[in-house]
């Protein structure tokens, strides 16, 4: 970094200092704060000279230049994405733990990613290591009394605050995100025969209601925060309403709206109350009176997801006495990546002056080559197609949608920085004299690094998907196969099943890659 850089940056962490919530990208953090803070920063730095301003005439706000793009954090990971979709899974773990390989030296979102990819390549010891380091990171910021939350600037507020740069502040993590960390933990202690699974999807069914009630209040938090800074600024003379925030930001994600329609909010992930009900199912092997809990289980899950087929039948199943004779099989994959978390980029303009430019996350689905998935015999006879149980891709654009209120303060955000906080830079610069080119540096170099969090957990699937059939007592493999729109297989794996148990099946499909992994013996005994 040469000298004029250092002084630059030195200089944005003494500006910031003057007022900590200068640089502050909090959606949930007022927009007069931040007009103050900005005015407190003019007023000394103006050598306390009295400046008279006219407030803006805003009028209806129009986008144009529209474009989506990888930034940040999701295009560091294609090439670890790229790698998991040609088979080379271990090379993608190696490739993200740069160098560290125990779980306990690493962040959230790093265990997210390393604790799916090592399901994936079967290493189940490294996946559920992963996952308890993530679970107890979350604990943790949770017993500091920073609970993460969309945007917050809690918590990690050094770097991220002063330079408006989420990316450099600790990850969050979303809601449904830590919902499904839990969902695949359990799946992790299924592919163990440990009953423990029970006990992790039981946390994951109160996690997605806690998660539920702290978003929703989020977002009553943001409408009540829009409407008090419009009518604060109304009496200012600066009418924000007039420039229609809301419409604008529900027009740039109007392209998802079809997929996040599909569920009723995104905390509707089913997968927590099938997994109790596989568990319950496989408990009922040693005692019957339990079918009637694994029943409830899946009846909860149905009406989460009435349309899933694999629900609907156990719930159908389990009204009978289990087969004598035959081993229970429950095959368990996720199909595809989850939405990449992109930069939206566009240009808005407010009826006078220069064009803002609009920064904002962005979720965009990944389409996949797989249209149907089947367990069957060895020979290439069907057992069971798979059905969907939980649409994590829904879930994320559901997320979106809801959180809009939220994106429509950021967006306040960078237009208060823009409009207001420019003005008085300009006014800075001018009363520093000879020091006023190093004032417009600072802001220079401040703007470029403004950035939105494009961080999210990129190795999730599009969806879990699952079946469950029984089998002989002799049958000692079964055969996953994926299959295009056409028909046409796209890959096929023979998969070793203990004789001796029932048994849990795990497999991730991507486009032409399959993975595969097979449970050790289960903890109920067979009949």
């Amino acid at each position: 970094m040469n000298s004029n850089k250092l002084i630059i940056c030195i200089s944005i962490i003494c500006l910031a200092c003057l007022s900590t919530s200068l640089f502050a990208f909090d959606a949930l953090s007022s927009f007069s704060k931040a007009v103050s803070a900005v005015g407190g920063a003019a007023v000394k730095n103006t050598a306390e000279k009295t400046v008279a301003t006219k407030p803006a005439s805003l009028k209806a706000g129009v986008s144009s230049n529209r474009k989506v793009v990888y930034e940040g954090y999701t295009k560091d990971m294609l090439a670890i994405k790229k790698m998991i979709s040609s088979g080379e899974v271990g090379q993608a773990i190696k490739l993200r733990q740069k160098g560290i390989t125990d779980p306990n030296k690493l962040d959230l979102l790093a265990n997210l990613e390393l604790g799916l990819m090592a399901l994936d390549a079967e290493d189940v010891t490294l996946a559920q290591a992963s996952f308890s380091s993530a679970e107890r990171s979350q604990v943790a910021k949770k017993e500091r009394g920073t609970v993460s939350s969309f945007l917050s600037g809690l918590g990690s507020a050094g770097v991220s605050t002063i330079s408006g740069n989420e990316e450099l502040g600790e990850y969050p993590g979303v809601g449904f995100e830590r919902v499904l960390m839990l969902n695949y933990k359990s799946i992790a202690y299924l592919l163990e025969g440990d009953r423990n699974a029970y006990n992790v999807t039981r946390r994951a069914i109160d996690l997605q209601n806690m998660e539920k009630e702290a978003f929703d209040e989020r977002i009553r938090e943001a409408k009540k925060e829009i409407a008090k800074e419009e009518k604060e600024q109304k009496e200012k003379g600066a009418e924000l309403a007039n420039v229609g925030f809301g419409s604008i930001i529900k027009n740039q994600y109007k392209g998802s709206n079809k997929e996040a329609s599909k569920v009723a909010s995104a905390f509707v992930n089913p997968f927590g109350f099938y997994v109790a009900g596989v568990v319950q199912e496989l408990d009922s092997y040693e005692d019957r009176s339990l079918r009637d809990n694994a029943r409830i289980s899946y009846k909860k899950a149905l009406e989460l997801n009435p349309k899933s087929d694999v629900i609907k039948q156990a719930i159908k199943d389990i009204k009978k006495p289990a087969p004598t004779g035959r081993r229970l099989v429950h095959v368990i994959a996720g199909d595809g990546f989850a939405p990449e978390k992109k930069l939206l980029k566009f240009d808005l303009s407010l009826g006078f002056g220069p064009p803002t430019l609009i920064e904002l996350p962005i979720y965009e689905a990944v389409d996949s080559q797989v249209y149907r998935i089947e367990a069957q015999t060895s020979t290439g006879k069907r057992w069971a197609r798979l059905s969907e149980v939980a649409d994590i891709t829904a879930l994320a654009l559901r997320h979106q949608k809801e959180a809009g209120p939220l994106e429509q303060l950021r967006m306040m955000t960078t237009v208060i920085r823009n409009v207001i906080e420019g003005h008085a830079w300009n006014q800075a610069a001018q009363s520093a004299g000879v020091f006023g080119s190093l004032v417009n540096s600072v802001k220079s170099e401040r703007d470029k690094m403004v950035h939105p969090d494009t961080r999210s957990w990129t190795t999730l699937p599009s969806k879990l998907m699952a079946a469950r059939f029984y089998v002989p007592k002799s049958v000692s493999q079964i055969k996953i196969s994926t299959y295009n729109r056409q028909g046409k297989r796209l890959n096929s794996k023979l998969v070793k099943i203990d004789k001796g148990s029932h048994n849990i099946v795990y497999a991730r499909s991507l486009n032409k890659t399959l993975y595969t992994a097979s449970s050790d013996k289960m903890w109920v005994k067979m009949r």
